[in-house]
């Protein structure tokens, strides 16, 4: 078949896979990846992920792979806020995620302002992460995350 019928079935189909009533367990682990990233506790963080998964983000060296990456991340994200010198930094939402789940896989998009002060000045900045997860037995898991912002940072 074709990529482009592909593309048209599959945007043809999505109003109606988002929409659909998604399983508690699934918003649960959206919600505590929220809650975790805007943390200091790296495990919890890292007991949302798949072992091996893989995580891209605006913090050098911007893409980690492999078993351990959630934690080698949480890790490097800490590092690079407390260099940058950055204070309170935390993830809060900036609309209704769009979230489709199949079985036992499922994408989300996740809009979100990251709150943050610098130099004792506020700043806000709108961004996305996207993420993929998989259903083993009754636990989601993400297996990638990438942060996109929305407009280039201030």
């Amino acid at each position: 078949m074709p990529l482009c019928r592909l593309l048209a079935i599959a945007i043809a189909l999505w109003p109606a896979m988002a929409s659909a009533a998604q399983p508690p367990a699934l918003v649960a682990v959206l919600r505590d990846f929220v809650r975790a990233a805007s943390g200091s506790d790296g495990r919890a963080f890292a007991a949302l992920f798949e072992a091996d998964c893989s995580i891209t983000d605006t913090v050098k060296p911007y893409h980690w792979q492999g078993t351990g990456t959630a934690a080698h991340y949480f890790a490097d994200l800490q590092d690079a806020v407390k260099a940058g010198g950055f204070e309170g930094l935390h993830l809060t939402s900036n609309g209704d995620p769009f979230l489709v789940a199949r079985a036992d896989h499922a994408y989300a998009s996740l809009p979100l302002f990251v709150d943050y002060s610098l130099k004792g000045t506020a700043h806000r900045e709108p961004g996305i992460f996207t993420l993929s997860l998989h259903q083993d037995g009754a636990a989601w898991k993400i297996t990638s995350a990438t942060w996109t912002y929305s407009k280039p940072p201030s």
